[in-house]
């Protein structure tokens, strides 16, 4: 028999969900008499999870005069500006679900007036 005096044991199945940001964190727990029954309730949960959110980093050179309009754009396309240098050009490593990569270059573009850099890619910004 289990010592359940240690660490509460479920009495049945349990969830408990948290959102951070974007992230959404989810714990399942229920009892497993052996490993087998354990590897299976793993192998269920894991089937009816949703995939999780790719990003890609995309790194933008652009005039001081572009900063703001670019800084606006960002959180509409839910990205995240993970490094700034600032030297004669604003340089701005960002991170952005891949989903919405395509769009934001073209927005990036557009708000630049296709002055934006993107040195990592061979595309032009517009």
């Amino acid at each position: 028999m289990v010592d359940t005096t240690r660490y509460p044991v479920p009495a049945g199945r349990c969830r408990a969900e948290e959102t951070v940001d974007r992230s959404r964190l989810i714990c399942d727990l229920a009892r497993a008499a052996t490993p087998a029954d354990a590897q299976a309730f793993g192998r269920e949960i894991q089937a009816k999870s949703s995939p999780c959110v790719e990003f890609a980093t995309l790194r933008v050179v652009l005039t001081w005069t572009c900063l703001s309009a670019v800084r606006h754009l960002l959180p509409s396309f839910e990205a995240v500006a993970d490094s700034e240098d600032f030297g004669e050009q604003v340089t701005l490593g960002l991170r952005v679900p891949r989903e919405h990569l395509d769009r934001l270059r073209a927005a990036l573009g557009n708000a630049t007036s296709g002055q934006a850099i993107f040195p990592d890619d061979a595309r032009p910004s517009a």
